[in-house]
């Protein structure tokens, strides 16, 4: 926890720090989604199946965040905070601005999977340092606005991104240089969390993972199930929905293409922008929905919103249905990206922190890596259309979950009206 007479300008520096710091994992893909079928063109009649390695090169940093993000988790925990954030972001500048130097598409795809490395050490780190620095509704607050700025950087990403690939198909490359801004506050603002406030009580620390879950943060009980059971419960939740989310910035620019749609590469950035920026919306309203819905409502919410948009999705063939489709889902993801984090860094200690953060990206980006793979055959054999048809239906079957936990909420509470203070 931040000292109370902490200086409010190096506070106001250290929130806006982390919280630009968060948009790096939204920039993984965004500067590029707009126009890789730009990168396929240009590769396209030089090397094998261009498109294939085009669409893998965009899924690489996901596999290897996947592979490396809970190891990075117990560094992060070992070695501490810093020194982890620090060598990712100076990984994440020189592997993700190397596409810009190298036009060899094999090389993109290499530096790319170092640029997963370095964003599995910086997305573990920024939230695992949230969960360190904040407590209760500032906390909530800060979450919320991780969100929204992530969110508002893609617009800026997406729209950069877009323009820049209609002057030459590498110029996208050059926005992975941003992070060197932001180095300096990193290292002289950032601050190691102290002994005391890394909750070295291992007794506590027990406590806290195995008992019942009282979720006064959250509004929210569910008389049976142990802290262990939700964090199970929010990493298959983030694992389906970037499954499923990702397929929007992986196919999007292919499904305009395919259905003949003529437009630019800057409003495929515009339509992939308008999923952010609704989610920013959402997100910097959070703290506010919280105060209103409890957990198991506002993840009703948020997959029912990407169920409706990606069932329009699969319909559109103008650009203002595509520009639809995207607010009404980045509705939804700004409602679930918030909900999960918070209901995890609120449900363990520091000590372990690192870890567990570190589980729930594991499966982010496992989902994400996925999402590709096993969809392009199904493509192939249907059409981009039914793809994004599956996924809302997809969207809408996960409503079982907090549909299910809600029940039993409700159920429990009715069971034992003498314990209101786990409402």
């Amino acid at each position: 926890m931040l000292e109370e007479d902490e200086k409010p300008i190096k506070g106001l520096l250290r929130e806006t720090t982390l919280l630009l710091l968060s948009t790096l994992t939204v920039m993984v893909g965004m500067p590029i989604s707009p126009g890789l079928s730009k990168i396929t063109e240009h590769f396209d009649g030089t090397i094998a199946n261009a498109e294939f390695l085009t669409k893998f090169s965009y899924t690489v940093p996901a596999i290897t965040f996947a592979l490396f993000a809970f190891i990075i988790g117990f560094f992060i925990d070992r070695w501490g905070r810093k020194p982890v954030l620090i060598s990712s972001i100076i990984l994440y500048i020189v592997a993700g601005s190397m596409g810009f130097y190298i036009a060899n598409l094999y090389g993109i795809i290499v530096s790319r999977a170092f640029l997963g490395i370095a964003a599995a050490g910086n997305m573990n780190t920024i939230l695992t340092l949230i969960g360190d620095y904040y407590q209760g509704e500032k906390r909530d607050r800060v979450l919320g606005f991780q969100v929204a700025t992530g969110a508002i950087g893609s617009v800026v990403f997406a729209l950069a991104g877009g323009a820049l690939f209609g002057i030459q198909w590498n110029y996208p490359f050059l926005i992975y240089l941003f992070p060197a801004i932001l180095l300096p506050t990193t290292i002289f603002i950032l601050h190691e969390p102290k002994n005391q406030e890394m909750g070295n009580d291992t007794v506590n620390e027990d406590n806290q993972l195995n008992k019942k879950t009282q979720d006064s943060e959250n509004t929210c009980t569910v008389e049976g199930l142990s802290t262990k059971w939700i964090i199970a419960i929010c990493y298959f939740s983030i694992f389906a929905l970037m499954f499923l989310f990702y397929l929007g910035g992986s196919q999007i620019s292919y499904y305009i293409d395919d259905i003949e749609l003529e437009i630019s590469s800057f409003r495929v950035g515009i339509i992939m922008a308008a999923v952010m920026v609704a989610a920013a919306i959402i997100g910097a309203l959070y703290n506010q929905f919280k105060k209103i819905f409890n957990f198991h409502i506002i993840s009703i919410i948020g997959f029912s919103l990407l169920g409706i948009g990606f069932v329009i999705l699969s319909f559109a063939s103008k650009f203002a249905i595509f520009l639809v489709a995207a607010l009404v889902g980045g509705f939804g993801f700004g409602f679930l990206l918030p909900n999960f984090s918070l209901y995890l860094v609120s449900n363990t200690t520091v000590k372990n922190r690192g870890k567990v953060v570190s589980g729930y990206n594991t499966m982010w980006y496992i989902g994400e890596a996925l999402s590709p793979i096993v969809f392009q055959p199904i493509i192939l054999a249907t059409s981009y259309s039914a793809v994004f048809l599956i996924g809302g239906i997809g969207f809408f079957v996960l409503l079982v979950i907090p549909l299910t936990l809600l029940i039993l909420h409700y159920t429990k509470i009715n069971l034992t009206p003498k314990q209101p203070d786990k409402v």
